[in-house]
């Protein structure tokens, strides 16, 4: 039994490590593809970890919409974040 569970943990680790490796890429090629200004290039990356992680790829990922001038992209991004942040209340007046 303990080396049943033993394996099932290992297994697990094994999984996640894979997800973050492959988030991790993601955001590295999308910066990388943005600093030399291969937009088109960037956005697929900017997408894929925008769908992972919203916050920390927002900014940059509205940068390169910008700079391609998909500003009816950009605009239905902005509202959707909007939307993640006002559904979301951490105080009250």
């Amino acid at each position: 039994m303990l080396v049943k569970n033993s394996l099932l943990v290992f297994l697990l680790l094994l999984l996640s490590a894979g997800k973050i490796s492959a988030q991790q890429s993601d955001a590295d090629l999308a910066l990388q593809y943005a600093s030399t200004g291969d937009y088109e290039k960037a956005v697929v990356y900017f997408e894929k970890w925008y769908n992972r992680d919203p916050y920390s790829s927002y900014p940059q990922y509205l940068a390169c919409l910008i700079s391609l001038k998909d500003f009816e992209k950009a605009e239905k991004l902005v509202k959707k974040q909007i939307k993640k942040a006002t559904g979301k209340c951490y105080f009250t007046s």
